[in-house]
């Protein structure tokens, strides 16, 4: 009877029968058992609760379902950068040089209460990324060496590939990170381990390969992990798969038009979580401004949303990137600047996805735009800042980042303009930014690199060609991007700057 009760209410949870659930689950918890015979119902209370946007009360649950499990768990407050370090150091020795076949080969994990712990582990690992970034290293490692200790099992896939995360994002070490996230596809592929193939999908396609693979390349598997995760009714897992894909092919410079079905989709989905669909609604707005879309009124307010329904630090900065990004595109360096003093250091919360790094190339790029306008200690202070996020930028580009390498070469073009120079050398610069923009896809980086080589070949005598040149091209470019608004806004300053185009 208990058993039948238990998964009543994980069914009734799936079919979205939210009161029904919540009855059978009352029932459960209420009677005298111990915490292994309540454990399905209360798996099922913290999956509804992540699902609902309640991560802060479903972490401290799943906290103390652990503590009730016998299992060690780390208390709900920030972490020592030096306790996360020295975690990491013992669980890094602990894997040693093991590759993802090692990993995938070790013995399958039986003690149930050991799966049950791990199980609770998988779930707080988004919440605490959302609410408690310090936490989540400290989960994974716990997760990691709990796999190495006691074996194999689906939760290991998650143990591994987030491993792989912080290997990627945290200790820059891509390859070692990708080699995590291979092993994690070779558990799923085990029958056992077929629920999480969804969910690997997320990490490996959205937080590792996007550091040493195209951007484009992404997408594909990210759609795919989408349909099987709806399949398996993994619904978490299939909404975070296509809200990465809506993410990476915004970012890839894929036509915003290609958008449209899946974020309709989404919307249309009687599956989907308050989370992802801010998450998504975030790049809906952006396409919609770039192309030019009226907006509704509750279309507006995101970050308040973000902020009433989740105190969730990451949804916030996800916001925040993407403005970020629309006050690039649209030239609004005022603006611009504002927000980099208000958002703060974004990174923080975006360790992993390209939303991070795509920060870190806009941030040095506002940067150096703002010490153009200024003098004395404040220019000073922009270019260093400027500075520092341009040396990650190569950082990240030695390490093998190949949807950086255009990014950088345009900020070294920026930067030149920056020092007043006018130079072949700046020239060359945006000619390497536009080329490998091109080569590689970047069709809106292909647009804002001709933009602005348009605007330095124009401060220099005898350059006309070029200038209208590099002007054909960008409106070109920003028109089969389908950012129509932009093109408009572009051809109004070139009428009020005297300039012609083909646009």
């Amino acid at each position: 009877m208990l058993k039948l009760c238990s998964e009543d209410a994980l069914a009734s949870y799936l079919n979205g029968d939210l009161e029904d659930m919540k009855i059978l689950i009352d029932d459960v918890l209420g009677r005298d058992l111990t915490v292994e015979q309540k454990f399905r119902c209360y798996e099922v209370k913290m999956l509804s609760g992540r699902a609902a946007g309640l991560i802060v009360e479903t972490l401290n649950l799943g906290l103390e379902i652990r503590r009730q499990l016998g299992l060690y768990t780390p208390p709900n407050k920030p972490a020592s950068t030096i306790a996360i370090l020295a975690n990491f150091i013992k669980t890094n020795r602990a894997l040693g040089g093991r590759s993802a076949q090692d990993l995938a080969s070790l013995p399958a994990l039986t003690d149930e209460k050991i799966v049950m712990g791990q199980r609770i582990l998988e779930i707080l690992l988004t919440c605490s990324y959302g609410c408690q970034m310090t936490m989540f290293p400290l989960l994974v490692f716990l997760m990691v060496n709990a796999t190495l200790k006691h074996g194999i099992n689906a939760s290991s896939c998650d143990a591994f590939v987030s491993f792989g995360i912080i290997l990627n994002s945290v200790v820059g070490k891509p390859l070692r990170a990708r080699e995590m996230g291979q092993a994690a596809e070779l558990i799923s592929a085990k029958p056992e381990s077929a629920r999480m193939r969804s969910r690997i999908t997320v990490g490996v396609q959205g937080f590792i390969n996007p550091s040493t693979s195209l951007l484009k390349d992404t997408i594909a598997p990210l759609l795919e992990g989408f349909e099987i995760g709806m399949k398996l009714r993994d619904y978490q897992s299939a909404n975070l798969c296509l809200g990465m894909f809506v993410a990476n092919s915004f970012y890839a410079g894929l036509p915003l038009r290609d958008s449209d079905q899946m974020i309709a989709l989404h919307i249309a989905s009687e599956h989907s979580d308050l989370y992802t669909e801010l998450f998504i609604h975030n790049y809906f707005l952006a396409v919609r401004t770039l192309r030019g879309d009226e907006r509704d009124e509750d279309e507006r307010g995101i970050v308040e949303l973000a902020n009433a329904n989740f105190k969730n630090v990451t949804l916030t900065s996800y916001v925040s990137a993407v403005n970020l990004e629309l006050q690039v595109f649209f030239g609004e360096w005022e603006t611009a600047t504002r927000l980099l003093i208000e958002a703060g250091d974004v990174r923080t919360a975006l360790k992993g996805p390209y939303s991070g790094t795509r920060f870190t190339f806009l941030e040095s790029l506002v940067c150096f735009r703002a010490a153009r306008s200024c003098s004395g200690l404040t220019r000073w202070k922009w270019k260093r800042r400027g500075a520092r996020s341009m040396k990650m930028i190569q950082t990240w580009v030695k390490k093998g980042n190949v949807n950086l390498e255009h990014s950088l070469y345009l900020l070294e073009a920026e930067r030149g303009v920056m020092e007043g120079q006018k130079t072949k050398k700046v020239a060359d610069f945006y000619k390497c930014a536009i080329s490998l923009s091109e080569k590689r896809g970047f069709l809106q980086d292909q647009a804002l690199a001709n933009e602005f080589a348009s605007a330095f070949f124009n401060t220099l005598d005898g350059y006309a060609n070029a200038t209208k040149s590099h002007i054909d091209e960008a409106i070109k470019c920003y028109s089969a991007w389908g950012a129509i608004a932009k093109v408009e806004k572009f051809n109004k300053e070139l009428e009020m700057t005297g300039e012609n185009s083909n646009g």
